[in-house]
């Protein structure tokens, strides 16, 4: 990088941290983190990244700029730290082999790597459909990578106000007939896959006993009924890359050990 992008940069970075910081004051507890407003920083750090041939939205990179973002001060140091760390992290990433998304599809699931990590590195955006794609669908089912990256670029293609509906309709447990319509118009065709995986998360109460044991009553700290509940509820967090049931059974796991 020329002295003058590294000014460039240095610059931006200021920006990025009063913009922060403001936020920060603005939205006590960390709440600046789901306003709108927030998009203007994630946009100044996608474009920071670019300068160094980075794709936007690698997990990695957006925890060192939340990082950078909670200094009081926005010193030199700081700048020229994640500087360096920028200019290196793209180095390891531009001299990495060249794959197609299909083949990186498989690196990734060999892997394990998470969706933060991998769906980025293909040019793929993080929402409820593309995660779902790749980790609820792809790595622990399997699916045809040729298929799925076709799905996954279909996905991306759609504007912000229909990304939006679809991730409120996936995270509220239930796609509507209006959007299953529009999608399969649009060439989708893994939405019986998405319908099925819905489903699959509303766990009845007869259910639940039939797969874990029902402990004790009287176990206190325990509080089964809860747990009934919030399956029987749908609540469930396909971000978290793990299905409910597997949640609960950790955590009732968890209780009859205490």
């Amino acid at each position: 990088m020329s002295k003058t992008l590294k000014e460039e940069f240095k610059n931006s970075a200021k920006n990025y941290h009063t913009l922060c910081k403001q936020l920060e004051k603005k939205y006590p507890n960390s709440q600046h983190v789901y306003t709108e407003e927030y998009t203007e920083a994630i946009d100044m750090e996608h474009q920071m990244s670019a300068k160094f041939g980075l794709p936007p939205q690698l997990t990695d990179v957006g925890l060192k700029f939340q990082e950078f973002a909670e200094f009081e001060e926005c010193t030199e140091v700081n700048i020229l730290k994640l500087y360096d760390y920028l200019k290196a992290e793209a180095q390891t990433y531009l001299n990495a082999p060249a794959l197609t998304n299909a083949q990186f599809l498989k690196h990734a699931k060999a892997n394990d790597l998470l969706s933060g990590e991998a769906l980025p590195k293909m040019g793929f955006s993080c929402t409820s459909y593309s995660i779902f794609l790749y980790a609820h669908l792809y790595k622990p089912i399997g699916a045809d990578e040729k298929k799925l990256v076709h799905e996954l670029e279909l996905a991306e293609s759609l504007d912000n106000e229909q990304t939006a509906k679809l991730a409120n309709e996936i995270d509220a447990n239930s796609l509507s007939n209006e959007m299953l319509q529009q999608m399969k118009i649009g060439g989708f065709q893994l939405t019986d896959q998405l319908e099925k995986y819905l489903l699959d998360q509303i766990v009845s109460e007869k259910e639940f006993a039939n797969r874990f044991k029902i402990p004790d009553t009287n176990l206190g700290s325990c509080q089964f009924p809860f747990f009934i509940s919030r399956i029987v509820l749908k609540t469930y967090d396909i971000w978290a890359e793990e299905d409910g049931t597997v949640y609960v059974e950790s955590i009732f796991s968890h209780c009859l050990a205490v």
